[in-house]
């Protein structure tokens, strides 16, 4: 997700609703691995580790996934696949620092490139990052899922992030979604879409899907003729960043493990037919970002089967809609999103979305700071160079965005965050993300009684300290070095400290 140009959080792999690892940054604006002869050296005698599996199938694979997009070669750039508590496995042209161990493997693509560590990645203890940093290099990171296919599938949908950062030509903008993308006709017209878009799919080549194509394009031109340019923005910026990679995950493991492409256009119909409401709280989120993994994805084939050569024009920054649009064999009318209106229940889709809308509040970051009585505030002051990072899972409740720069997490199952000078974890707590103030980043965890400071009730501090500060409160830990305190401040309810990265004066 990217709330906005302010302080973007980079969401790694959230369509399979599995913990994110979030980069914040401020802006101005089984083997059994048995000991080899040489020190510092450990050689796979077998395969029944989980991790390992996926990396021999991707070093196998690596030669025909490089055809998914033209230039995308996520082997040769290597990743990181890991399971906490168990370690992590690494493959890469560049040897990495301790406590990262070389393995040797008869895999010839593994060969002089494979690595293992014993311990869990520092700050990632579950979820995905599309760099996590080794050295001076980043790699995407990969949680182990259940099965080689799932997990091959997650790598190269978060790869494919890493590779859009230096190929795709424009930045992601915010991601901020306003009130008006979201009432009942706009969310209507968003399932109409999906439900058109299942429909072409399934119907395969032919006069009936182009007919069905050229009437989701005319119900989206005509939802977007009606929305703001910020979320016109959004939505063709998410179906472009997310719903390609949603495409190139399942395309390349497909073809990495020689299995039937088929499965990838049923998979994405499947996507298209499933109830967002399972996806997320916020209305925003689950009617643009959710929704993107499999629109995108599903106007990605549909311009395969039309013989459209979108990719590179995709990466030039042509919105997905509008290559549609151009490859289309009829032109969208109003005809036909009468049709289809008629045709896939768009009335009762309406009906459904009133009767859901959800009451709006006049001030919801009240509200939510009314969930607990005591608040732990960290305040980072830095400059635009400071990139730490989170890693979280959002549980079942999501998060919310009332506005650019402020993220709402009402009952995180996990939250996790390094590399500031500190390390905080959360688990189970409301917790805010607030970049208003930007070059300021603010992390509030709404807590049920006073954190204390190393088991004690906190003092006023102003400046460093030696040694390392200890604050708890229920399911909450910080360790911060004091090296890197500015100040304490007490207020009724309220431990506000304020911190600088390391390096920063």
């Amino acid at each position: 997700m990217m709330p906005d140009a302010a302080v973007a959080f980079q969401c790694r792999g959230e369509q399979r609703t599995r913990p994110a690892r979030v980069r914040v940054r401020i802006l101005t604006t089984a083997a059994f691995v048995i000991p080899a002869a040489g020190p510092g050296c450990a050689t796979v005698g077998s395969t029944n580790d989980d991790a390992l599996d996926v990396m021999v199938a991707a070093a196998r694979g690596a030669s025909a996934v490089d055809t998914v997009w033209p230039g995308y070669r996520p082997f040769d750039h290597g990743f990181i696949i890991f399971e906490p508590g168990s370690g992590a496995w690494l493959t890469t042209d560049e040897p990495p620092p301790a406590p990262w161990t070389a393995v040797h493997s008869a895999e010839p693509g593994l060969r002089d490139r494979l690595y293992h560590r014993s311990t869990d990645l520092p700050g990632l203890t579950g979820g995905i990052d599309t760099e996590y940093p080794i050295g001076e290099e980043g790699y995407p990171a990969v949680e182990i899922d259940p099965g080689t296919a799932g997990t091959l599938a997650t790598l190269y949908h978060e790869a494919f992030h890493t590779w859009q950062h230096s190929n795709f030509s424009d930045a992601p903008s915010g991601e901020f979604v306003p009130a008006s993308g979201t009432t009942p006709a706009a969310v209507a017209a968003i399932e109409l879409e999906r439900r058109i878009l299942a429909a072409a799919l399934g119907a395969g080549a032919g006069a009936r899907a182009d007919s069905l194509t050229a009437a989701f394009l005319a119900v989206r031109m005509q939802r977007l003729a009606e929305a703001s340019d910020t979320v016109r923005t959004v939505d063709r910026m998410l179906e472009r960043l997310e719903g390609t990679a949603n495409l190139v995950g399942y395309q390349a493991a497909a073809t990495a493990l020689g299995r039937d492409p088929e499965r990838v256009r049923t998979t994405i119909i499947a996507m298209l037919e499933a109830d967002l409401a399972d996806h997320a709280v916020d209305l925003a989120n689950r009617y643009y970002r959710w929704r993107a993994y499999g629109t995108g994805a599903a106007i990605g084939l549909l311009l395969d089967r039309l013989g459209s050569d979108w990719r590179a024009q995709t990466a030039a920054g042509t919105p997905l809609d509008s290559l549609l649009l151009r490859a289309a064999r009829i032109a969208p009318s109003p005809s036909l999103m009468a049709f289809a209106q008629d045709r896939f229940g768009y009335d009762d889709l309406l009906l459904d979305a009133r009767r859901d809308a959800p009451a709006v509040s006049a001030d919801p970051l009240a509200e939510f700071l009314a969930r607990a009585p005591h608040r732990l505030v960290i305040e980072i002051v830095a400059d635009s160079g400071f990139s730490p990072s989170m890693s979280f899972d959002p549980g079942s409740e999501g998060w919310t965005t009332p506005e650019p720069s402020l993220t709402l997490l009402t009952a995180p199952s996990r939250a996790s965050m390094t590399g500031a000078g500190f390390d905080l974890s959360v688990t189970n707590r409301p917790l805010i993300i607030d970049g208003r103030a930007a070059p300021l980043l603010r992390l509030v965890v709404l807590l049920p009684e006073a954190a204390r400071v190393n088991g004690t009730a906190p003092t006023a501090i102003t400046g460093p300290i030696d040694g390392t500060l200890r604050f708890t409160g229920k399911g909450t830990e910080l360790l911060l070095r004091g090296a890197n305190l500015l100040s304490i401040r007490l207020d009724p309810g309220v431990l506000t400290l304020r911190v600088r990265p390391p390096g920063e004066t």
